[in-house]
């Protein structure tokens, strides 16, 4: 069997940026996402008023 058979999926269970890095990185891809057009911008609002929450990240 090769690596890629055993894909696992990852879940985010306690969302907390935690350092000013993670968040500042966090909200830049967010942010890129939302330009992209791949997540609903209330994604971003949501993370900057630390209001998301773990099934928001399954959006």
């Amino acid at each position: 069997m090769c690596a890629e058979d055993k894909k696992e999926e990852v879940k985010v269970t306690n969302w907390n940026p935690g350092t000013p890095a993670m968040k500042t990185e966090t909200e830049n891809f967010i942010a890129q996402a939302v330009k992209e057009g791949v997540i609903q911008a209330s994604h971003l609002k949501d993370l900057k008023n630390r209001t998301m929450t773990n099934d928001r990240l399954y959006d």
